[in-house]
């Protein structure tokens, strides 16, 4: 019997910064749940995750609704040690997968989202008002 691997589906809500640090207010789903969490980001790439989800790809138009699903996958250059992570910009059926450059750290929490087996392995950062 083989054993299917799923992985959550991250909804990056926004890109903010407040008196605790930078974050990325993510909705988080799996399976039939789902959970609004609040990830921590480093400075670096705080700057580059925002500067990414503020750019309009597919049409300038104000009040469209972009939504941008970050990739449980990532890149690395050796050769100017560059950790690269992605995601994908949605307008309607359009999309396009893009990259943003990041830090060690963050792909560290993406490699531990990969291994998130329940919704309850989040609750430590569920999302408070």
């Amino acid at each position: 019997m083989s054993s299917i691997s799923v992985l959550p589906q991250l909804y990056i809500l926004s890109v903010s910064k407040d008196e605790e640090g930078a974050f990325a207010k993510v909705n988080t789903i799996f399976s039939d749940e789902e959970i609004i969490i609040r990830w921590g980001l480093d400075t670096f790439t705080y700057e580059s995750l925002q500067r990414a989800v503020s750019t309009r790809y597919f049409d300038k138009m104000p009040g469209l609704d972009y939504e941008y699903k970050l990739l449980i996958r990532y890149g690395y250059n050796p050769e100017n040690k560059q950790y690269t992570g992605y995601f994908e910009c949605v307008l309607g059926k359009q999309y396009k997968t893009l990259e943003f450059p990041c830090s060690k750290s963050f792909i560290d929490c993406i490699e531990s989202m990969s291994k998130i087996r329940n919704i309850t392995q989040l609750e430590h950062l569920e999302w408070k008002d």
